[in-house]
């Protein structure tokens, strides 16, 4: 009989996970390499492998039940290996939370966020050489500092929990995931940046023109691919705003990475498409595709999710006229793109640049958006 064991999983967080399913019913067989369960972590749900063949003898974690690495999850037999279920029992010493709860559900102080040091950002987030394999099913904006959980922004007095009995009539409380958990940390994080926006209303006419003549070969570009390209153009000469901000010093990029939000089923995510500058068309067609089906279907990997320079994100899609993102720190800078809309002789998108005011001005920014613009208006001939 063997120990299975939760791993430490590399992606930017060593704090407890919760079960979401086990994938092997206890009595059925595993197989090396092959999905043994589900967990969820505040970045991602990863289905974590097992490491050798045999017979999943007892599940010693319920679904929705917390538990942090190393803890004994599950023990597995060697086929024909006899024994008892009912005599099976998780190891002295290895009790853990009750089901149902995680660090969600007790008392957690408002983690600090003062930006970290560069060194503290996360590199890259590899799956670990040793021990179970993780394969990431969904993920979250990466990149981020990691969030403290002591601490408290001075000088702000603590908030007040809303008491909903004052509307009057039933109610319910829907507890947050951890992927929803971790993007109220992102965003408090990010309400700590002074962020400013900068709206222009752009004329795309010469871009949905170019679209119409890409579009007679088998190309599968859209307006949305246009925009990227020009924005990769436009940091080139903008390299402020191809940066992050580490709380006192900006750190400029020579390598063009964006992130390109997502509207996941899980909640927004933000994978990178690298070296954007480098791409043709047609490469960064193919890569924005393969990550936005990807993203959709809960298959990025933690590479995808890491090392971004600056976000593109657009909800004209969905309808909306005009949207202020928020920074995602350490980045400096993100791009809001509108719907489509025509006016007499001219289709124009409302763009909006959110900026970082530590590491821009106000002219920067408008600076950037005029340029911009000026790509849009000659889209053929910015690469």
């Amino acid at each position: 009989m063997r120990e299975f064991r939760m791993p430490k999983i590399a992606l930017g967080a060593d704090d407890e996970v919760r079960v979401v399913a086990w994938v092997v019913h206890e009595g059925g067989e595993v197989a090396s390499g092959e999905p043994l369960l589900e967990v969820e972590t505040d970045k991602a749900n990863l289905e974590v492998e097992a490491t050798s063949d045999g017979v999943l003898a007892k599940q010693l974690a319920a679904a929705g039940e917390a538990v942090l690495p190393g803890a004994v999850i599950g023990l597995i037999a060697d086929a024909g290996e006899r024994y008892d279920p009912a005599a099976l029992r998780k190891p002295a010493g290895e009790s853990g939370p009750p089901v149902g709860t995680s660090g969600l559900d007790s008392a957690v102080a408002m983690p600090s966020i003062a930006p970290a040091a560069p060194e503290a950002w996360p590199q890259s987030e590899r799956v670990p050489a040793a021990g179970p394999r993780l394969s990431l099913q969904h993920g979250y904006l990466a990149g981020l500092p990691p969030a403290r959980r002591a601490g408290s922004v001075t000088g702000v007095p603590a908030r007040q929990p809303p008491d909903p009995e004052l509307v009057g009539g039933s109610h319910r409380i829907v507890e947050p995931t951890k992927h929803r958990s971790a993007v109220a940390r992102a965003m408090s994080a990010s309400a700590a940046v002074p962020q400013f926006p900068v709206f222009n209303d752009m004329d795309v006419t010469a871009a949905c023109r170019a679209l119409d003549r890409i579009r007679t070969s088998t190309s599968e570009a859209s307006l949305t691919d246009l925009i990227v390209v020009a924005v990769a153009a436009t940091l080139r000469g903008h390299p402020a705003f191809n940066s992050w901000h580490d709380g006192s010093r900006r750190i400029e990029f020579a390598d063009i990475n964006l992130n390109i939000a997502v509207d996941g089923p899980d909640g927004v995510v933000a994978p990178v498409i690298r070296g954007v500058d480098s791409l043709a068309l047609e490469e960064l067609v193919r890569a924005r595709q393969e990550l936005v089906d990807r993203a959709r279907s809960r298959r990025l990997t933690p590479g995808d999710l890491v090392g971004g320079t600056f976000t593109v994100s657009n909800l004209g899609t969905l309808g909306a006229s005009a949207v202020a993102p928020m920074i995602v720190p350490p980045q400096v800078a993100v791009l809001g793109v509108g719907r489509l809309r025509t006016d007499p002789g001219a289709s124009l998108i409302t763009m909006t640049l959110v900026s970082d005011h530590r590491a821009v001005d106000g002219a920067d920014a408008a600076r950037f958006l005029s340029g911009l613009a000026e790509t849009l208006n000659d889209p053929e001939g910015g690469r």
